[in-house]
């Protein structure tokens, strides 16, 4: 990566202070979830049946959440160490705890969607989890009262061609994690990035937009790709295997501020980079936590690490997801492993399997690798043998790698989410969502 001058150390002093002993590695898991009316539109903020009212109800039913407002309206919700967020289109997101083990991140995200199942019959709406809304053009979403949202949708197009429809149309599945130190923040960064396009391919959920097939699976992952291209998608350092801190740093603090914080006041910043706005005086170090989430890179590095590949999903593979990269990440001998198998991969190979995973899901192939569907079998394998070092049971003794079996059970049906759509609804797009809607917690394709 090019190097200019030296960094202002308080930008490097984030992911230093993020470095975690093994012994107190926790996961975190966020998701989010789309949302349609009896009538099937998107629903608006405002209203007796309005997103505004799903946060009241979420409050309601899950103790320990407090209201976040902005000029006086509910946003979000904080507490019991997450959060409950409002997304640009009105996607639902839970960002939840970090935990010791999987077994207690899974009680969390079922006591969540329980809360939100109970909430959206009361208000006769219908969630649902797909990577991108099928059927409604971004045109036809109502808007959020967000101030940052306001100014996002003023920038943003002018960034990428499809950042609109990223901010109001998609769902992702994300997890974070720690790292002991540089050199291990460095080797989950290059195996992460190897590994992400075979779990895109393994849970892809996407096959569908504004009514009709896109003749992607994962169709979220595409419109990433075209978010904004210099500060999103995937990039050739991802897989060098040698990424620093002050790498990445240089990395985010050359891309351009996008908006400015000052009191509760959002506006939007000039073209400059941060780093120029950081040496003119514009901005101070504390403005670095912000700029980072302005930053897309498939795997974002903050104080932890956020792994942002999967289209969203049904509770038991947000639960697969974390449960599938704590088995990697979290046991030596399951990271050197799967390594070991994909470390051959050149950055120009690397990308036409990611682009092979968005287009087929598990059916896709790429000259000179061995077929997805066996890439998959192989990394979610030794995930669960690295589950199943970890020796952490519940109270039925059993350990994490139960979590695994979504995963294991797509593998056995030789499809993904979105391949299997394709396959009952073909076109129909609308009827593939009617499929999904009220299917929050468990993937109806298991049932």
């Amino acid at each position: 990566m090019k190097k200019v001058d030296e960094l202002p150390s308080e930008l490097l002093a984030l992911h230093r202070q993020g470095e975690t002993p093994s012994e107190n590695w926790l996961t975190g898991a966020e998701h989010e979830l789309l949302c349609v009316t009896e009538s099937g539109a998107a629903p608006s903020f405002e209203g007796d049946r309005g997103i505004e009212q799903v946060l009241r109800g979420i409050c309601e039913e899950v103790k320990g959440l407090h209201p976040v407002l902005e000029t006086g309206k509910l946003i979000g919700l904080k507490g019991r160490g997450g959060s409950v967020t409002l997304e640009p289109g009105g996607q639902v997101e839970l960002s939840g705890a970090a935990h010791p083990d999987v077994h207690r991140l899974a009680a969390e995200t079922s006591c969540y969607q329980t809360a939100l199942e109970t909430v959206a019959e009361s208000l006769k709406l219908d969630f649902f989890a797909m990577g991108v809304r099928p059927v409604l053009p971004v045109s036809r979403i109502p808007r959020m009262p967000k101030a940052r949202y306001r100014v996002m949708e003023e920038v943003m197009p002018t960034l990428g061609a499809r950042s609109l429809e990223m901010m109001f149309s998609t769902g992702t599945i994300q997890c974070n994690l720690d790292y002991s130190d540089e050199s291990d923040m460095a080797l989950k960064y290059h195996c992460g990035a190897l590994v992400s396009p075979i779990l895109t391919a393994l849970v892809a959920n996407s096959p569908y937009q504004e009514g009709r097939r896109t003749g992607l699976m994962s169709t979220r992952q595409a419109i990433w790709d075209q978010t904004a291209t210099m500060r999103s998608g995937r990039f050739e350092w991802m897989v060098e295997n040698k990424l620093t801190y002050e790498d990445y740093a240089r990395f985010a603090a050359n891309q351009p501020l996008l908006f400015r914080k000052e009191g509760d006041q959002w506006g939007r910043a000039d073209q400059r980079s941060f780093l120029d706005h950081l040496r003119s005086g514009d901005v101070q170090t504390d403005d670095w936590e912000l700029h980072l989430t302005s930053i897309f890179p498939e795997i974002r590095l903050k104080h932890m690490l956020e792994l942002r590949g999967a289209d969203a999903g049904t509770g038991d593979l947000v639960i697969a997801v974390n449960a599938f990269w704590t088995g990697l990440f979290y046991d030596h001998e399951a990271i050197k492993t799967v390594l070991d198998h994909l470390d051959f991969i050149q950055p120009d190979q690397w990308e036409r399997l990611a682009q092979a995973c968005q287009k087929d899901g598990l059916a896709a192939l790429v000259k000179g690798l061995p077929p997805v569907r066996e890439l998959a079998r192989m990394t979610v394998q030794h995930a669960k043998e690295g589950l199943k070092r970890r020796a952490i049971f519940n109270e039925k003794d059993e350990d994490e790698s139960i979590w695994l079996r979504p995963l294991e059970d797509f593998l056995e049906l030789g499809a993904s989410p979105a391949e299997l759509l394709v396959a009952r609804f073909n076109d129909d797009a609308l009827a593939a969502r009617s499929f999904l809607c009220g299917t929050v917690q468990h993937s109806p394709w298991l049932a």
